[in-house]
C-alpha cells in the first residue's frame, strides 16, 4: 500500500506549439491523488533548481516531446538535474535524450502511435498493462551505465540505471489513466523503499 505522499517534479519537454497544458493535465489524472505534482517547463532552469533546491521533490519525471531528439535544436534537460541523485522516471523523448544519438534510430514512414501489452519486472513489478507508444525516433543502444530490462525486436523498450537511480521507459503510461495510475503507484512505492 502507499501511505506517504511524494512531492514529483515534471520536467516538461514540450514545445509551445504542442498543446502541453493537456499533456500537463494526462499526467495530473494518471497520478492522481498518490502524488503532488509540480510542473515546469525545460527552459525554465531557474524555476527548475529552485525547486530541487527545496529538498521536498522525491522523485522526478523527464516527460516525452513533440521535438525529434535527432532534429537541431531539439531541447536539453539543464545538466544539474542529475546531480542531485533523485530518482527519476524518463519517458520516451526524456530517454533518448539519455542516449547518445548513434543509439536512435527513426521510423521512416515518420511518426508510429501503437499500444502494446507490456509487463515490468524490474526495478518493481507491475502486471500486464497496455500501454501506449507515440514516436518517431526509438532507441536501439545505451551507455553502459545502464541495464536493458525489455526490447520489443531491436527496439529498446526499458531500461534502467541503479547506481543513478534512473528508469527510463519508451512508451507513455500517461495516456491511459488506469493503466498510468497502477504503473505511477508502483514507482511511487519504489522511490519510498528505496530511500
Amino acid at each position: 500500500m502507499y501511505y506517504i505522499k511524494m512531492n514529483i517534479l515534471l520536467i516538461s519537454m514540450y514545445s509551445n506549439k504542442w498543446n502541453w497544458k493537456k499533456q500537463h493535465n494526462l499526467y495530473r489524472m494518471a497520478i492522481g491523488k498518490n502524488a503532488k505534482l509540480i510542473i515546469k517547463r525545460y527552459y525554465d532552469k531557474t524555476g527548475i533548481k529552485k525547486v530541487l533546491d527545496s529538498g521536498k521533490i522525491n522523485g522526478i519525471i523527464i516527460s516525452g516531446s513533440d521535438y525529434f531528439i535527432l532534429k537541431k535544436g531539439s531541447p536539453s534537460v539543464p545538466n544539474f538535474v542529475f546531480k542531485y541523485k533523485i530518482p527519476i522516471l524518463a519517458i520516451c523523448y526524456g530517454l533518448q535524450f539519455l542516449a547518445a544519438k548513434k543509439n536512435i534510430n527513426s521510423f521512416k514512414n515518420g511518426m508510429k502511435t501503437y499500444t502494446k501489452n507490456i509487463k515490468i519486472s524490474v526495478p518493481f513489478n507491475v502486471k500486464t498493462l497496455t500501454y501506449t507508444y507515440i514516436h518517431q525516433d526509438y532507441l536501439v543502444g545505451i551507455g553502459k551505465k545502464y541495464k536493458v530490462i525489455k526490447k520489443m525486436k531491436n527496439k529498446i523498450v526499458i531500461v534502467y540505471n541503479k547506481s543513478d537511480k534512473i528508469f527510463g521507459i519508451q512508451f507513455h503510461p500517461e495516456y491511459i489513466t488506469k493503466t498510468g495510475r497502477i504503473f505511477f503507484k508502483n514507482w511511487f512505492n519504489f522511490i519510498k523503499n528505496s530511500a
